[in-house]
């Protein structure tokens, strides 16, 4: 009991001087420890804030790049549709000629093989 008592009170002895070792400007081990990962953990932060930038920039120019890509979408797709436009348009123009001219075609048969008794108007499928 005694050497309990004895080892409480050289505790608080052991705090005093530590308290008066830090107050007359004297540096102790755990405040070097603390000092030592408060600069570890800032060095950490600014690579950090270094990689956040960098990604920053990347994700800018890449941004950028498919807002460039879009933008040539768009003009293909432009382009497209005045392309096929018109080649729509002959397509319908070549087979209303075809149609046109195969029906002149027939009438002309009819008068060559009317006495003949041949069937000139097959059925047709067009689509």
């Amino acid at each position: 009991m005694r050497a309990h008592k004895k080892i409480v009170e050289l505790k608080q002895f052991l705090e005093i001087a530590e308290s008066n070792f830090k107050y007359l400007g004297g540096i102790i081990e755990e405040d070097l420890q603390q000092k030592k990962e408060l600069l570890e953990s800032e060095k950490t932060i600014k690579e950090l804030q270094g990689q956040l930038a960098y990604e920053r920039l990347r994700r800018e120019k890449l941004e950028c790049q498919l807002d460039e890509y879009r933008a040539d979408m768009d003009q293909l797709k432009e382009m497209l549709k005045k392309i096929q436009a018109p080649s729509v348009v002959a397509m319908v123009g070549v087979l209303n000629t075809f149609i046109f001219l195969h029906k002149q075609y027939l009438e002309e048969a009819k008068i060559v093989s009317f006495g003949l008794g041949l069937d000139l108007n097959p059925v047709y499928n067009l689509f």
